[in-house]
């Protein structure tokens, strides 16, 4: 997840994703970048979701 430095800084100290991803303006405050497989994501959202 991408949080812009004034989120970081209030909302979550010592997280890396403002270090590790810079603010280039391509993403916004919140961007959530999923690199699984699209069957690993449809998998998990089924597990989640679709069973008692």
């Amino acid at each position: 997840m991408l949080l812009c430095p004034a989120h970081t800084e209030g909302a979550l100290p010592g997280w890396t994703g403002t270090e590790t991803h810079p603010d280039d303006g391509g993403f916004a405050c919140g961007t959530v970048m999923d690199f699984r497989t699209t069957e690993q994501i449809l998998q998990s959202h089924a597990g989640l979701w679709l069973t008692p």
